[in-house]
């Protein structure tokens, strides 16, 4: 098993883009945390007062990360876009926190960010997925070697037909038909 090492410093979890829709059309834009941590999608209590969001009341409870108890003031289903795949969401509302959206692990498979074997690593996937992808442009190479003599985007002046130019003529008065057969095939030749 090899090791990798982490980045010194801290850094800033990358947010996620996030297009909202309610049932009555209500739409808006948040930048949200991905928290594959979360069994539940939380939506902050003053996101659904200012955007005047539908709340149901609720008996679900949620604890932190730290064990502590988050109130649950309600649930919202919502549905989420990113990136142009959509999922709809039943989130817990909390005035634990501000302005802001915890994205569930389960809800983040849902809309494709994080892959469906989460938490085992996709590595074996991508790396066979990398290797095919490199065997197919290998094998385009070797054709184009092989056929280098046909398989051009330009023809050279002493490669084109050689011939008087064709002149297409078009009847005025003729009627398309419709072929039900193919034309017979004579005995002889």
């Amino acid at each position: 098993m090899e090791a990798l090492q982490s980045a010194s410093g801290s850094r800033a979890t990358p947010r996620i883009n996030v297009h909202i829709r309610s049932h009555r059309n209500v739409q808006f834009h948040i930048r949200a945390i991905p928290d594959t941590g979360a069994t539940r999608t939380m939506l902050s209590l003053d996101l659904v007062q200012r955007h005047g969001l539908d709340m149901e009341s609720t008996h679900d409870t949620v604890r932190a990360a730290n064990g502590d108890q988050m109130s649950v003031a309600g649930r919202v289903v919502l549905e989420l876009t990113v990136n142009g795949r959509t999922a709809y969401v039943d989130c817990l509302v909390s005035a634990c926190m501000r302005n802001c959206m915890l994205v569930s692990w389960h809800d983040l498979q849902n809309l494709g960010i994080i892959g469906s074997t989460f938490p085992l690593a996709a590595s074996e996937e991508v790396n066979a997925a990398a290797e095919a992808s490199s065997k197919i442009e290998e094998m385009i190479q070797d054709l184009r070697k092989q056929f280098h003599d046909v398989l051009l985007d330009s023809l050279a002046p002493d490669q084109r037909v050689v011939g008087e130019p064709i002149h297409i003529k078009l009847t005025e008065d003729v009627v398309p038909y419709h072929a039900n057969t193919s034309r017979p095939i004579p005995f002889h030749y």
